[in-house]
């Protein structure tokens, strides 16, 4: 546990350098969050994005206000699997929802935010338990610096029926730091801690993403420090903003 909070320590002090210079107009106000985790800014009103991860997870993110953002998303080639898996003959879609509400705390440097994630099944089927899996992620957090260079901490609180409520607690730092005109480097650090079990592991996220007027993309590595294999897990995601 010290290790932990001594490398809490040092990660904040690291990304609190950058998160010093002047946010500079890139079109990034498309693009407000992390490689997987969230920031505390919202989409600007009217702004927003299409984005595609890895192996077909879809993402639509729009701004209703400069300070309240919605998200849906779903994998629509999970409805492959049937087609492909003999033994697999029921189609099911999973879906899930996600709405953020985004306020400046303290001279255009501190924002707080708020939101939740809804995550569910569409099936034309019904379980044999009669229930449709449902799980839900309640989080809160706040962003120091600009759109360009910040650092954020933030704390989900996944809950569902067959995990139990209040089992599980995410803390979430994450840093971002301008490197050139439309490229930015990513750090996120995450521990996952069981509260009943009183264990947790770790999961560090490294990568960058570039961003264009018309287009972007991400692309980093998931790393678990306890995973045996040590196998980094890729990530990239094609953005399209609008």
């Amino acid at each position: 546990m010290k290790k932990l909070f001594t490398l809490l320590i040092l990660w904040n002090a690291f990304m609190f350098l950058f998160a010093q210079e002047k946010y500079s107009k890139t079109g990034i106000e498309n693009f407000p969050d992390y490689l997987l985790g969230n920031s505390s800014f919202s989409y600007k009103k009217n702004h927003g994005n299409v984005s595609i991860l890895d192996v077909g997870l879809v993402d639509l993110n729009y701004g209703i206000t400069d300070y309240i953002s919605v998200d849906i998303g779903t994998a629509p080639l999970v409805l492959l699997i049937p087609l492909l898996v003999s033994e697999a003959n029921n189609y099911a879609l999973p879906f899930w929802a996600k709405a953020k509400i985004s306020a400046p705390l303290w001279q255009k440097k501190l924002y707080a935010g708020a939101g939740g994630y809804y995550i569910s099944i569409l099936s034309y089927y019904t379980p044999k338990e009669g229930k449709v899996p449902k799980a839900y992620m309640p989080y809160g957090g706040i962003t120091y610096g600009s759109r360009d260079n910040n650092i954020s901490v933030n704390l989900y609180l996944p809950a569902s029926e067959e995990i139990g409520m209040n089992s599980i607690r995410v803390l979430h730092l994450a840093g971002k730091k301008k490197w050139k005109s439309h490229t930015h480097f990513i750090g996120e650090f995450v521990y996952f801690r069981k509260v009943k079990e009183k264990s947790g592991y770790i999961a560090v996220i490294l990568g960058a993403n570039t961003k264009r007027p018309k287009a972007g993309w991400d692309y980093g590595f998931v790393f678990i420090p306890d995973a045996d294999p040590l196998i980094p897990v890729p990530i990239i995601r094609l953005i399209y903003p609008f």
